[in-house]
């Protein structure tokens, strides 16, 4: 005789085994995003950087990786200056709530180019689709004259048990 709840067993198995939904987008209201120079650990050798913390003080929600950073002048125009290889893998981050994003931005710092090129950026912005969000940015890239200035652009990563305060 069968127990009356041989039913259950396949069931749950079947529950466990379908895929997670993702989470829905993340919105640009719910989002802070943050710097750290990480006490100058990213700067030397000409070279200086900043962590950029995306804190999410919302519900779970997913961010598209890589985004398109953009530096900015003090008057909000875009420079002329790009990653260098941004990451490729275009992926969708679980950010949970009260849960944090990190990525490292990496330029060079000094003249080092016989023919140095110099731009001051006063605020970054990351681009996710479209929304984008930002903050100010105190930083001085070189390059070499007639071509964009270009930084270094980290892998997007979530960062696990870093809850915010909400």
């Amino acid at each position: 005789m069968r127990h009356p709840f041989h039913f259950i067993l396949p069931v749950m198995i079947a529950a466990c085994s379908l895929p997670a939904l993702a989470a829905p987008p993340c919105k640009s209201a719910n989002l802070r995003l943050s710097l750290d120079d990480r006490d100058g650990e990213l700067n030397g050798m000409s070279h200086a950087g900043v962590a950029l913390s995306i804190r999410n003080l919302g519900p779970d929600c997913s961010l598209a990786a890589p985004p398109t950073v953009t530096l900015r002048d003090a008057r909000g125009r875009s420079l002329r200056a790009r990653a260098k290889a941004a990451p490729t893998a275009n992926a969708l981050l679980h950010l949970g709530g009260g849960h944090r994003a990190v990525m490292v931005l990496r330029w060079i710092a000094g003249p080092v180019f016989p023919d140095s090129r110099l731009v001051e950026a006063a605020e970054v912005r990351l681009r996710f689709g479209r929304f984008s969000i930002g903050a100010p940015l105190e930083a001085r890239l070189y390059g070499a004259a007639g071509k964009a200035v270009e930084f270094e652009q980290g892998p997007l990563r979530v960062v696990e048990g870093m809850a915010a305060d909400r």
